[in-house]
């Protein structure tokens, strides 16, 4: 029974009799129990039983869920001085102090009444002990829990118990498993256990190469492909296995279910290795919640994870622009960049979990006091005043600033006191003296910059070698770590201390990513204002006839090397705390996440589009107020009004659901796969097609009945085995979808259009026509309409196809099963031209087919539910009643009118070329449905 409102008024008053000391410590005590008993009792193989696990999740999910009750009252601030001060608060309801939990900092917060959460510790425990007495051995099953939870997010609440069980992994044979082997390596190496590539041998032929019988097994070569990232320099067999798994999941996307697709493509588009954990965390939580093995109680505490961690954040921002504001910088100089929330989000994608949330805050103080000395050396001070400025910092004295110009005083102090208050802090709570480390970091910073800046006042292009080590300092990477390791303070030993003078490999590495992604993502730009050669100019320079393209290529080719390196540097580091060398990954990972859409010259650059993304992707679940995005987004960027428009336009469809977005695209679709293969153009939207990638999208529902169309536009040329495809579809192995294909041809011969009708999984049941235009020159709407009479083709609204619901003669109908639309291009010249005959010519590469005009006029139903158990709610919520009435449940609707059934029959006679029903040499016995439709 829920307890009467009352009010808080004292110090000294506990909630309910309960002292938060009492409380948390009995929970705590509970979990070192479970723990002990989780990873100390096994079976007779050496195995954690699976209950076990599911017994320490439910624990873990009631410990968080205690605290995840909670909703913080920002306006009631609970940390004053190391103190909890209590302040008059009238409440709905009970009242609760969190006192200084791991996950919680200090703060008030107000109880949710909830029945589902108002089970016991005495029932979690007493469930606990039956879970404990069902036993499974089961290795595989193990790993691919531990892979869910750190997908999810959630590993920092495992570590202790992950690692123990990767204790007993490491010296388990998976025989010749290849997805089992695969993951294997990959979270061994991934936690820092020594493990071998020498694993992977028995998957190889005489010859040396990966056995070609692999390729059949999907999730065994997307485990391979996944692990290969993890491999370091000398290790050959990793790289073959990166080329080999790559090359074959490739080809193998278009024959696969689009949700195993989807999985395909992302990895290919961004592998798990290289991923910014807290924005993917988000996106894998829809993609575990549909598949069949997922375990309810690891994904409600992901999601609860989630939630606190956005609301630590917001905290953690609040006090950064509170700094921010009353430092001054900004308002005093007028001239510098004003971006407190772009440089927090560096730090979120650096440390992601709560315990580093004081190293977050500080860390992003540094960072905003980069950007403005940046601006300094970049566009504002003159050369002779930076030249006084650099000889000040060395001095690192108060009374070294009196020559400098005011504007100079004022960044001077700032960046003085700033660095003293971090390094007061470092001593308070760490007991490290770090001033003179930070101290270093800074000066060599400026000098970083004032070489920088005399390149540029001599006219002087840097050798590429010369670039390179210079811009991994100036891009605040060693600053930035240095500070980092000394905020974060775990096992800083002499030899740690003794690498900070003259920075780790490790740290490089991470640099030099990062440099390397900056100038990729903002080469253009930079250019454009006239600022110093990067990277890419300098390469150029030094390979003369070398174009823009090549040198990007090389680019990226060298940030593949120097993952290779980072990757065996961080397993031979002991000298460096984990967390340390887990923050260059983030470090490097992070900068690739923000900078890589802007190496693509077609697509919205690093300023307008990319930190945009990632910020509306890390945020927009978080249930903040639209005007606190609306500073987010003023606040991150410097773009023209013309682009803000549009910006705009896109940012607001994302927040409000049902608003009109900025197109119909964004309103209805995403990106699914390739995404530097998909092109944003104003109005339209292009899929490219090389022989590296196709691409594709999808829409963010799912429908049952109605029409959708789009206006497309294919290939023009010689598009000779490529395949542009646009069509219905929903998942798992009994799915039902509706084909559009369009196959490409040699230059001058016509287009095919194949249409397909998969039901409960079943196709074969293709129709080929030839096109009577040219559906290269200019759009044309191709729609498909259904309901629960039959599925229509449309081409420019000509009916090209009919399938008709022929249930009463016991033959199957697709009306069961909510449907996603997609669109992709690929490259199918095993069978789409002339059965294969004809292979693409890469030569005419890339490949594009531009869309535009979307439409949906259908009944939407919620996304990821195409389950069975919902398929009867989703027929009815989506068919005509007494209380509703849709257009396609019309009589007019339930078959074609004689206008278009004379269109059908135009259509049939004069341009078709292959129908299924007629294949007897395919299907000896007519099937049934060819025996019985009309058309």
């Amino acid at each position: 029974m829920a307890r009467a409102p009352y009010e808080l008024e004292s110090d000294n008053r506990w909630l309910g009799g309960w002292a938060p000391e009492t409380l948390l410590g009995g929970l705590e005590a509970a979990r070192s129990d479970v723990a002990r008993s989780w990873v100390g009792s096994r079976n007779a193989d050496g195995w954690t039983a699976g209950g076990e696990i599911k017994w320490l999740l439910l624990y873990k999910l009631e410990l968080l869920r205690f605290q995840a009750q909670f909703i913080i009252l920002d306006t009631i601030p609970c940390i004053h001085h190391g103190t909890c001060r209590y302040k008059h608060l009238k409440a709905k309801g009970p009242l609760c102090l969190v006192k200084n939990y791991p996950s919680i900092p200090f703060f008030f917060v107000e109880c949710l009444e909830s029945n589902d959460r108002k089970k016991s510790l005495e029932q979690v425990k007493k469930e606990g002990q039956e879970a404990l007495l069902k036993k499974s051995s089961d290795p595989v099953g193990t790993m691919k829990i531990i892979d869910s939870i750190q997908e999810l997010g959630i590993g920092h609440h495992f570590e202790e118990e992950i690692n123990a069980l990767l204790g007993k992994i490491c010296h388990w044979d998976a025989s010749q498993d290849l997805f089992a082997t695969s993951l294997q390596f990959r979270l061994l190496r991934h936690n820092g256990w020594t493990t071998f590539p020498e694993n992977f041998n028995k998957f190889l032929d005489k010859s040396g190469n990966f056995k070609e019988s692999l390729s059949r097994d999907i999730g065994g070569m997307l485990s391979l492909y996944e692990a290969s990232f993890l491999g370091a320099e000398g290790e050959g067999v990793l790289q073959q296995a990166m080329d080999f798994s790559r090359g074959h999941l490739h080809q193998s996307i278009p024959h696969m279910a689009p949700e195993l697709g989807r999985q395909v493509s992302r990895a290919l588009r961004l592998p798990r290795h290289l991923q910014m954990e807290r924005l993917e965390a988000k996106n894998y939580m829809d993609q575990y919640s549909r598949t069949t093995t997922k375990i309810p109680a690891l994904l409600e505490l992901a999601k609860l994870d989630y939630d606190m961690l956005q609301s630590l954040y917001k905290r953690e921002l609040g006090e950064i622009t509170r700094w921010w504001k009353e430092l001054g910088l900004i308002e005093s100089l007028g001239f510098a960049r004003d971006r407190p929330s772009e440089c927090f989000l560096w730090t979120v994608g650096i440390f992601p979990e709560p315990r580093y949330s004081n190293c977050r805050i500080e860390l992003t103080k540094t960072v905003c006091i980069l950007l403005v000395m940046d601006d300094i050396f970049d566009t504002y001070g003159s050369f002779d005043d930076l030249v006084l400025f650099v000889k000040a910092i060395k001095r690192w004295d108060l009374d070294a600033m009196e020559q400098l110009p005011e504007y100079m005083k004022i960044c001077y102090m700032a960046l003085y006191n700033t660095t003293h208050e971090i390094a007061y802090k470092i001593q308070k709570e760490r007991g490290l003296t770090a001033v003179a480390y930070l101290k270093k970091t800074w000066i060599d910073i400026f000098e970083a910059f004032l070489e920088e800046a005399k390149w540029f006042n001599q006219g002087y292009v840097p050798s590429f070698r010369e670039y390179l080590d210079n811009g991994v300092i100036s891009a605040g990477s060693y600053m930035a770590m240095t500070h980092a390791t000394f905020l974060v303070g775990d096992g800083i030993s002499k030899d740690t201390l003794s690498l900070m003078k003259t920075y780790p490999r490790l740290f490089s590495c991470s640099g030099e990513i990062l440099r390397f992604w900056d100038d990729l993502g903002t080469s253009t730009e930079e250019q454009e204002r006239g600022d110093n050669a990067c990277s890419i100019q300098c390469y150029m320079r030094e390979n003369n006839g070398c174009d823009e393209n090549e040198a990007r290529k090389h680019i990226r080719g060298l940030i593949g090397k120097l993952w290779l390196e980072l990757n065996g540097v961080a397993m031979n580091t002991t000298a460096l705390p984990s967390s340390i060398v887990k923050a260059c990954f983030n470090m490097a990972r992070t900068a690739q996440v923000i900078y890589q859409h802007g190496d693509d010259k077609s697509t919205y650059t690093v300023d307008d589009y990319s930190i945009l993304k990632c910020v509306m992707i890390s945020l927009i679940h978080s249930k903040f107020p639209l005007f606190f995005f609306s500073y987010f987004f003023l606040s991150l960027f410097n773009i023209t009004m013309s682009k803000m428009s549009s910006l705009l336009g896109f940012f607001v469809g994302l927040v409000l659901v049902g608003v009109v977005a900025s197109s119909k695209f964004e309103e209805l679709y995403q990106p699914a796969w390739a995404l530097d293969h998909f092109i944003h153009d104003g109005e339209l939207i292009k899929l490219k097609l090389d022989n590296y990638s196709g691409a594709g999208f999808g829409s963010k529902s799912k429908y049952m009945f109605g029409k959708v169309s789009i206006q497309l536009k294919l290939v023009e040329g010689d598009s000779a085995g490529t395949v542009t495809a646009f069509y219905m579809s929903s998942e798992g192995p009994n799915h039902n979808e509706f084909d559009f294909e369009f196959l490409g041809n040699t230059t001058g011969e016509p287009y095919s259009v194949q249409t397909n009708v998969y039901v409960n999984g079943v196709g074969n049941r293709e129709q080929r026509l030839d096109l009577w235009f040219d559906p290269t020159k200019d759009f044309h709407t191709y729609s498909i309409f259904w309901n629960q009479r039959q599925v229509v083709f449309l081409v420019d609204d000509t009916p090209i196809r009919v399938h008709t619901n022929l249930e009463h003669k016991g033959i199957p109908f697709p009306k069961d099963q909510a449907m996603g639309v997609y669109s992709s291009i690929w490259n199918a010249d095993d069978w789409a031209t002339q059965g294969g005959r004809v292979k693409t010519d890469w030569s005419h590469a890339p490949f594009v087919a531009t869309y535009k005009d979307f439409t949906i006029d259908a009944c939407e139903c919620p996304v990821g539910v195409s389950s069975s158990s919902v398929a009867p709610e989703n027929a009815k919520r989506c068919s005509s009643s007494e209380d509703k009435k849709y257009w396609w449940d019309e009589p007019t609707m339930s078959e074609l009118n004689v206008h278009q059934s004379h269109q059908l029959m135009w259509v049939r006679a004069n341009h078709m070329v292959y129908d299924y029903c007629t294949d007897t040499a395919r299907f000896p016995v007519t099937p049934a449905e060819c025996v019985h439709h009309r058309h």
